[in-house]
């Protein structure tokens, strides 16, 4: 393979990586923010706070869950990348 090809793939993997962790990250604490405020998981502002509305408690979660499911896809991914994988095996 060409190096010009290999630049390419790479290029388009990585940037196929990066949209998917942004999409899944704002996906994700876009359905936090909802259950949050849905089941009252608020911080409530108090004189030691400087918000000065409720704020949701769960984006913290939402965004480990989509870094490691970013991370488990990826390693699925390449699991499935090789020819030498055989379904055939696994039925």
């Amino acid at each position: 393979m060409a190096m010009n090809e290999y630049f390419w793939m790479s290029l388009f993997k990585n940037a196929f990586i990066f949209g998917y962790a942004f999409f899944l990250s704002g996906l994700l604490t876009w359905a936090a923010i909802k259950l949050s405020l849905r089941y009252g998981y608020l911080d409530n502002p108090t004189d030691r706070k400087r918000h000065t509305r409720p704020t949701p408690l769960l984006g913290g979660a939402a965004l480990f869950v989509s870094f490691w499911g970013v991370v488990f896809s990826g390693i699925g991914a390449a699991f499935f990348q090789y020819e030498k994988f055989n379904i055939a095996r696994f039925v």
